[in-house]
């Protein structure tokens, strides 16, 4: 009996994905527009991409996260 071959799913995050400042979820705080360009369901939980649109003297002050 010849078994039929299972379909493979791609890797999560291995599939690609455009989004833009149009189609990205969008959220606001603090005075700040976040744009998830990004997420970490779009990359498998690899990394994540946002930009924010914010006033001058806006957010917190200039950080770094480690």
């Amino acid at each position: 009996m010849k078994s039929t071959p299972q379909p493979t799913l791609p890797p999560p995050g291995s599939m690609p994905f455009i989004k833009t400042r149009d189609n990205a979820p969008a959220y606001w705080a603090e005075d700040i527009l976040w744009l998830i360009l990004a997420s970490g369901e779009d990359t498998g939980g690899r990394w994540s991409m946002m930009e924010e649109l914010c006033p001058k003297g806006s957010g917190a002050p200039p950080h770094v996260h480690i």
